[in-house]
């Protein structure tokens, strides 16, 4: 029997139905390596049933491609599900499963990147050990082996497989072209543990080592930098030699402005929420103001359903950190909300607000019938004004956010002629489309619903034929000379 929680209600604080979710005890089979490695004997199938979005979706997301390296120990299926939430064709992504992973883990990995042009393996393993430089090596080929792939991408992001999305991408693209170059890495002096470099002694070319996190976010010349100059050759090798390097390499760079870093820090190297935020990461530490809904490991929060609502308000752009076996209505629900919300963006900055048509045949009664999709804002209802081309008559639809697997009545009435309908959208599981049937509550009749997001311009019934993945290319179609796009 399938469990659903209401995901809308969590992220609006319901402390009811966070109380539910938490107390549902589910037995999850997740999927295993070798599930993976069957799927992607067909990639095409592979990308369909998984619910890959394989366009750019929008002119801006096109024209700003971003590189990612994402590090993987453990659970393939959640890796693959952070790895789906960000892909975009233009985008470029290179991963590492660390040398200790089980091996059935880096040849299902290996089997999925195989399935995209942009996607590769590290040509190199490390045995990742927190506190050494087994930490950064791997950023730091992955750094090498993106710049080799592509002269395109704007922006370096690195991830964790424990890691999820709190923007799409589309919110991403817009957030780094208003950093304008700019890079998002911690830094501190005041704070740091000094003890950590005494060993090394003082750092080359009049350097104040400064500390910070892992995470970073910086644009390409910042890359640049790091591969190709011999000052920060010379700053790596004194790293080698300090405690937890990892947290010192990427912040001494940003925040020594007079090497000429390009999107470097110029002010106070002192990251503080009001003055210079650090956007890249939403992290619960122990010793942190806020509270932890879920568990404490390793002084930093494992994210529970209670912590929701947070993550639904936040400006960070990734949060961490998740486990696959707690709470996994809280990946979930996320995920779900990543989706909509990518759709509902596609939809307002592709249309303008406007209509587009999409065309069916009800199976019921075999009429043609016509379609309006709105610009919707989540958990509101908006009525939505279009013409039917087949008539020209003018209706009125109503279109509801949906649940992840959930599913909505939506009311309307047909203006020309007064008549009430009902129109039933689709059930969205994750990005996946699924067969909805609803009945007709003013006839009592069982009716079928056609998706209105289309594979790849064609029209497929959802009684006759899955359709499980968002396919906009190639989606126009013509219709009394007017082009019009299909979603």
């Amino acid at each position: 029997m399938d469990i659903d929680v209401n995901c809308n209600a969590i992220f609006q604080g319901d402390k009811d139905e966070i109380q539910r979710a938490e107390k549902i005890i589910q037995v999850r089979n997740f999927l295993q390596p070798k599930k993976y490695s069957e799927m992607t004997k067909t990639c095409l199938h592979f990308k369909r049933l998984r619910g890959y979005i394989d366009h750019h979706l929008t002119e801006v997301e096109r024209d700003f491609p971003i590189a990612f390296s994402l590090l993987i120990y453990t659970d393939i299926e959640q890796s693959e599900r952070l790895l789906r939430a960000n892909y975009r064709p233009q985008n470029f992504y290179c991963i590492h499963v660390d040398s200790k992973t089980d091996e059935a883990i880096y040849v299902g990995m290996s089997s999925i990147a195989s399935c995209f042009d942009n996607v590769f393996m590290t040509s190199k393993r490390f045995n990742v050990r927190w506190g050494t430089m087994t930490v950064l090596e791997p950023e730091l080929l992955c750094m090498q082996e993106l710049w080799n792939k592509s002269i395109e991408w704007k922006y370096f992001i690195n991830l964790t497989g424990q890691e999820f999305p709190l923007k799409t991408n589309y919110e991403l693209v817009r957030i780094l072209q208003a950093y304008n170059g700019s890079n998002d890495i911690e830094g501190t002096f005041k704070r740091a543990s000094t003890d950590r470099w005494q060993r090394a002694g003082a750092p080359p070319h009049n350097i104040t080592a400064i500390k910070g996190s892992v995470h970073i976010v910086a644009n390409r010349g910042f890359v640049d930098f790091i591969l190709h100059d011999q000052r920060a050759h010379d700053l790596l090798n004194w790293t080698r030699q300090t405690e937890v390097p990892d947290e010192t390499f990427f912040s001494t760079l940003n925040h020594n402005p007079h090497l000429g870093v390009p999107g470097a820090y110029l002010g106070v190297p002192e990251s503080d929420d009001a003055i210079k935020p650090f956007l890249a990461r939403f992290k619960h530490w122990v010793w942190g103001q806020r509270e932890c809904h879920g568990k404490h490991v390793r002084n930093i929060c494992v994210i529970g359903i209670g912590d929701l609502p947070d993550l639904a308000q936040s400006k960070k752009l990734f949060v961490n950190k998740f486990h696959q076996n707690f709470h996994p209505f809280g990946y979930d629900c996320l995920e779900e909300l990543i989706a909509n919300r990518t759709r509902d963006t596609y939809l307002a900055v592709t249309r303008c607000g406007s209509f587009h048509r999409s065309r069916g045949v009800a199976v019921s009664t075999g009429h043609e019938v016509w379609q309006f999709l709105p610009v919707t804002r989540s958990g509101c209802f908006y009525r939505s004004r279009g013409v039917a081309v087949s008539t020209g008559h003018e209706v009125w639809q109503f279109s509801p956010v949906t649940r992840c697997g959930s599913f909505y009545w939506s009311r309307g009435v047909e203006v020309s002629t007064g008549q009430e309908v009902w129109q039933f959208p689709p059930v969205t599981r994750c990005g996946s489309f699924h067969r909805s049937r609803g009945v007709e509550v003013s006839t009592g009749h069982k009716v079928w619903q056609f998706p209105p997001v289309t594979m790849c311009g064609s029209f497929y019934r959802s009684r006759d034929i899955k359709t499980p993945v968002i396919c906009v290319e190639d989606a126009k179609i013509k219709k009394d000379g007017t082009e019009v796009a299909v979603v």
